[in-house]
């Protein structure tokens, strides 16, 4: 009965997340020819923080200076450095700087190739999750517990001052 309630809850709270987060956003590969992909590295492409996003491409291009980038429909001015090789694809990586606040659309065009990438970008002060449901359901900042001898987690050091639990 206990393991079914704990399902019910992880379930209860997925669902509660899901509901409260924007849409994740979606590669599209526009490729006419060749191959293409965008995607992102430094976090989900809905939780991109700080104006920044690491992003790779992957494609069959062998010359990074072919492709043209945008975001916004703004010319990016990113630097792209070959990350890895193999099977005849190249991973290029790419960090894209001064993204706006929400909604951003990278675009990646090389030859007969493109591809597409939406980033949702945050504020690096926050929020990206925020309200009393995430408290409640344990996703905040673990409670402080006071340490004594024979907790496993407290060093000698810590015994009588309060930690994270965790």
């Amino acid at each position: 009965m206990k393991a079914l309630a704990s399902a019910l809850l992880a379930s209860a709270i997925y669902l509660s997340l899901a509901a409260c987060s924007p849409e994740p956003p979606t590669t599209v590969s526009i490729s006419r020819v060749g191959f293409l992909a965008v995607s992102p590295v430094s976090n989900l492409a809905h939780l991109i923080s700080g104006n920044n996003a690491l992003v790779e491409i992957t494609s069959d291009a062998t010359n990074p200076d072919s492709f043209v980038i945008t975001v916004n429909d703004q010319p990016a001015s990113a630097q792209i450095a070959e990350h890895a090789f193999a099977d005849g694809v190249h991973h290029y990586r790419m960090l894209l700087t001064e993204l706006q606040p929400g909604n951003n659309l990278v675009r990646v065009e090389t030859g007969e190739a493109a591809a597409a990438l939406s980033l949702v970008n945050y504020p690096i002060t926050g929020p990206i999750f925020s309200g009393a449901f995430i408290a409640r359901a344990g996703f905040a900042v673990a409670p402080a517990i006071t340490c004594s001898s024979g907790m496993p987690r407290c060093k000698n050091s810590d015994i009588g001052t309060s930690t994270l639990a965790g």
